[in-house]
């Protein structure tokens, strides 16, 4: 089933410290490179500044993540594995907590609590045995883009399901669940065919 919100925060809470500091020391880092090498850092085009913070706040994070949860790049970009229940992804939201980048194949089966037969492979060699529910620690940044402005943990099935502040402490927990079909339960993170893989890039490329 997928975690509640409940479940979800009791999960990432011990967390909620170190993922505030590695996305204000991250952006702190890209302040400084636009500072003292602003060629350098002015030639980037969006999804490579994005890219590069999102590295930095997974490098941050590696460091210092609680001890229930671990920084894995096993399907090929940097998340955290918590309690082997939930995959997190680092993401540049817009307003309405949806990431900003045009989504990769596998970001949208991730999008939607879809995991691949490949992608259990490479989870299985983590120890992970069964779909974890995938959040997103996503941040909104400030309208000149030097600072962040809000983190978040969002849940999607696509649709939004719950979201709440990342704050350190039971107090910042205040989560907005959303009910896009009410009395219908969303789906349970699931593991799809390699048949039922080239259904939906077939659907997503129409």
């Amino acid at each position: 089933m997928l975690l509640t919100p409940e479940e979800a925060h009791a999960l990432t809470l011990p967390s909620h410290e170190a993922m505030q500091d590695a996305h204000h020391d991250s952006m702190g880092l890209w302040n400084r490179l636009l500072l003292d090498f602003p060629k350098i850092a002015t030639a980037l085009q969006s999804a490579e500044k994005y890219a590069f913070l999102h590295r930095l706040i997974g490098q941050h994070l590696a460091a210092n993540v609680a001890a229930n949860a671990r920084y894995i790049d096993a399907l090929g970009f940097a998340s955290l594995l918590i309690e082997d229940r939930a995959l997190v992804r680092f993401k540049h939201l817009d307003g309405s907590f949806k990431p900003r980048a045009y989504p990769t194949n596998q970001q949208q089966h991730l999008g939607r609590q879809e995991f691949t037969e490949e992608m259990m492979e490479q989870l299985a060699i983590e120890g992970v045995l069964a779909p974890p529910t995938v959040l997103t620690l996503g941040y909104n940044e400030s309208n000149r883009g030097d600072a962040i402005d809000r983190i978040v943990i969002v849940c999607r099935t696509p649709s939004l399901q719950y979201f709440y502040d990342v704050k350190p402490g039971a107090a910042g927990f205040g989560p907005t669940v959303v009910q896009p079909f009410p009395g219908i339960l969303p789906p349970a993170p699931r593991v799809i065919s390699k048949r039922q893989e080239e259904e939906q890039g077939a659907q997503d490329a129409d």
